[in-house]
């Protein structure tokens, strides 16, 4: 198949450009200028220009990179492969840096928890699969797809850029260069043309009319001493070099490919920074967690059995607070003497057999009897009942610390310690805790037991709440017909 050279492609776009552009609106003579091979001050070639100036007095410039069989390259679209594995380092290295702070924040998959050596694998496989999903997904985007032609026309401004290309260059329409070449320049703003055998020149895609770029452009000013024949170094070395490839018969081989297609190529400096910041971040997380001291992993259940033997080994705190320091009321006028309900039920098996019958004690009778208190030096017993049952013993000593005159709740007056505790422990199993001191601690020689609900009261009003209190409370445990009696005790 014979192929149109380039010169010739160049001389047909610029006839059908010069037609496209007779109708546009200019000032003065409004003579259309057209050159071939023109060179910009930096150096960027324009194989060809089109300028003439508006109805507004500015210069309108059109621009024209033309291409043939020979210089297929200018316009096939090629992989950029250090930019794409750049970009998926980048990426992988930041997933990876995001997944690793989070697992130290959470405390999930660290160090102290799989080892070191599996934390360093599993870093390394993290980075690795995530940059080679984003190289096998991503690598299809237009942002790696590079083409020289349309690299090059963003290098420079002109009002409109066209691309004149024989259209035997491609084998077709539906051809994958082809139809990326014609999406780049939809997307870029680009013209297109296309030149038959016969010279015809057909319009493929028209150049946008407004400015798709913004001043992202440099204004490069063209050198009219390039103009005609009087060609720039690189114009002529591009023509030389294209000629020679064309009797290459290896040069689609990649090692014969000249690079001076590849110049216009984006730097990926930025994603260089992005992967050092992602390394110093992952290095930093790594120290840190080699610097804490590694937490200890308890065994659930194990756990939940070291509180049950140590619920076992130790006893519960009391319902309400036991006090031992006396009640001060100073403001409350005190009565002398309290009535007695002496109207008694029968006695339990342990009230009949322990019960004395003994009615002359000093805590007994019609009237209340203030009870002296005696030397301290005796070592008889106190009773406290615990919250889970038990009770604890103590001598007179607990008592050393009451001053004044205090009030009971009695519930009964026993012969013995034994029977006194009996009677507790009987009570305690229904879940009423009784308490009881010795008359000892107040009357020298006396042997018996006073066993009374709740500690002592400062005052009348607090032991006949006390007295409700414990009413409900034997009414609910099912204790029926048991009066309470209130007796009051003077301690030095």
């Amino acid at each position: 198949m014979q192929h149109l050279p380039e010169d010739i492609i160049n001389k047909s776009g610029l006839a059908f450009l010069r037609a496209y552009y007779r109708m546009r609106d200019r000032a003065g003579s409004g003579k259309t200028i057209t050159s071939a091979n023109v060179e910009t001050e930096g150096g960027i070639i324009a194989d060809g220009h089109l300028s003439f100036s508006t109805k507004m007095g500015e210069p309108f410039t059109a621009t024209l990179e033309a291409t043939s069989f020979d210089t297929l390259d200018e316009v096939k679209y090629k992989t950029q492969g250090q930019i794409l594995a750049w970009d998926s380092f980048a990426v992988g290295s930041l997933v990876t840096a995001f997944v690793f702070s989070y697992s130290y924040a959470f405390n999930q998959f660290t160090i102290h928890q799989i080892g070191l050596v599996y934390s360093v694998f599993l870093l390394l496989g993290l980075m690795i699969v995530m940059t080679a999903l984003y190289f096998f997904m991503f690598r299809w985007l237009q942002r790696y797809r590079y083409i020289y032609a349309i690299e090059q026309f963003k290098k420079y401004h002109a009002d409109e850029q066209w691309i004149a290309i024989g259209d035997s260059i491609f084998d077709g329409p539906e051809n994958r260069y082809m139809k990326e070449l014609k999406s780049q320049c939809v997307i870029n703003g680009f013209g297109l043309l296309s030149v038959e055998a016969d010279l015809r020149v057909q319009l493929l895609i028209t150049p946008s009319r407004r400015e798709v770029f913004g001043k992202k452009r440099a204004n490069l000013k063209f050198d009219d001493r390039n103009l005609g024949n009087q060609k720039g170094k690189l114009a002529q070395l591009k023509k030389i070099g294209s000629k020679l490839a064309s009797k290459n018969p290896l040069r689609n081989q990649t090692m014969f490919k000249s690079n001076a297609f590849g110049r216009y190529q984006k730097s990926f400096t930025g994603q260089i920074l992005l992967s050092v910041f992602s390394l110093f971040l992952l290095t930093g997380i790594f120290y840190k967690q080699l610097q804490d001291a590694p937490f200890l992993y308890v065994d659930e259940q194990a756990y939940v059995d070291s509180l049950e033997n140590y619920k076992q080994r130790t006893f519960p705190e009391f319902d309400e607070p036991a006090i031992d320091t006396a009640w001060v009321d100073p403001f409350t006028k005190e009565q002398s003497y309290l009535d007695i309900n002496e109207d008694r039920n029968t006695l339990s098996d342990i009230e009949a057999e322990d019960w004395d019958g003994i009615s002359d004690s000093p805590l007994l009778g019609e009237g209340l009897i203030e009870i002296d208190a005696v030397p301290r030096k005796g070592k008889k017993q106190v009773i406290l009942s615990a919250g889970d049952g038990t009770t604890n013993t103590y001598d007179c000593a607990r008592l050393y610390n009451m001053h004044g005159k205090f009030y009971l709740v009695q519930d009964n007056i026993y012969s013995s310690l034994s029977a006194a505790e009996k009677r507790i422990k009987q009570m305690n199993k229904k879940g009423i805790p009784l308490n009881a001191f010795c008359l000892g601690c107040l009357e020298k020689g006396n042997e018996r037991y006073v066993v009374h609900y709740d500690f002592f009261s400062a005052s009348r009003s607090e032991a006949d709440e006390v007295v409700k209190r414990y009413k409900r409370l034997l009414k609910k445990k099912g204790v029926k017909g048991k009066k309470i009696a209130v007796r009051s005790l003077e301690f030095e």
